[in-house]
């Protein structure tokens, strides 16, 4: 009963599969026998193979433009950010500095300690930017 089933099979199939519309079944036969002659001519290139040869050069120079002008950028950023770095570490520098002296002064200074006491953002009452006049 097996050997029956195999022998229908193939001509199911043939049946069932779907045409193109000359007839011609899709997926079988030689490719040979489905494009044609072996000795097929070549086309001739035509303006708009050529044309589209043309786009693709132009393309590949602005593909390559582009990655010039980005690693030029690239390099230009990377110099602000060791410039910034640089700013930043002298700032650091500057308030530790800075930080030392107040402690200091704080220690040695009672003066110091009023001065900070009148001038902090805190204090109620803030002294003028300007020293009074003497005027009579």
């Amino acid at each position: 009963m097996l050997r029956s089933v195999t022998n229908y099979l193939p001509l199911y199939f043939l049946h069932s599969i779907e045409r193109d519309s000359r007839g011609n079944p899709y997926g079988l036969g030689c490719l040979k026998d489905t494009l044609g002659s072996a000795n097929r001519q070549q086309l001739p290139e035509d303006s708009s193979f050529k044309a589209l040869e043309e786009r693709l050069q132009e393309a590949q120079q602005q593909i390559e433009e582009q990655a010039a002008y980005n690693e030029k950028r690239d390099v230009e950023i990377a110099a602000r950010e060791a410039d910034s770095a640089q700013v930043t570490a002298d700032q650091k520098e500057k308030l530790e500095h800075l930080s030392l002296v107040e402690k200091y002064l704080r220690q040695t200074d009672p003066q110091f300690l009023d001065f900070m006491a009148t001038h902090s953002s805190t204090a109620t009452e803030r002294i003028p930017s300007t020293p009074p006049s003497n005027d009579p």
